[in-house]
């Protein structure tokens, strides 16, 4: 792992809220791999057992739990971090950052009729304004696309 002393912002430059989820988990993501605290997100490196019949732990096994905590927490504030307050809330209780990694993901890439129902009218409206640059204008209907994805309901050929 390199340094962690890195800028969150410099990887995340977005801040979470219900129309950029997408965006954000692809830099959390980033940020998480090139770290490889990946595992923590995904739940392939879990906190370390704790022998609950021992009455002592060697003090590699408190190192090793001492270690994991700490860089989940790091983890969690980097991702707390990168939250706007619509999203912070959220956050709150959450112990780990897989938790927290879940309670967004529940929240903001939820398969629901709505979301794809407002997402795809969204869609259909869309129409480029005077004041917007078709860059802009490409940006928006990419965000809408992207959104459709992250529910698991992409634009196909139909609309």
């Amino acid at each position: 792992m390199s340094s962690l002393s890195h800028n969150v912002s410099n990887f995340i430059t977005l801040k979470l809220n219900q129309n950029n989820y997408p965006l954000w988990r692809e830099q959390a993501l980033a940020l998480a791999e090139s770290q490889d605290l990946i595992g923590h997100l995904t739940g392939e490196t879990s906190e370390p057992n704790i022998d609950d019949t021992a009455t002592t732990q060697s003090s590699a096994a408190t190192a090793k739990i001492t270690s994991w905590k700490k860089l989940d927490r790091l983890l969690r504030g980097w991702i707390i971090g990168t939250l706007s307050e619509e999203a912070l809330g959220l956050a709150i209780g959450q112990e780990t950052s897989r938790s927290v990694w879940n309670a967004l993901k529940e929240a903001y890439a939820q398969d629901s009729q709505e979301r794809e129902f407002t997402l795809r009218q969204q869609l259909t409206y869309l129409c480029k304004d005077e004041d917007t640059t078709i860059g802009e204008h490409i940006r928006k209907f990419k965000s809408i696309c992207d959104n459709l994805a992250a529910i698991g309901s992409p634009l196909t050929d139909k609309l």
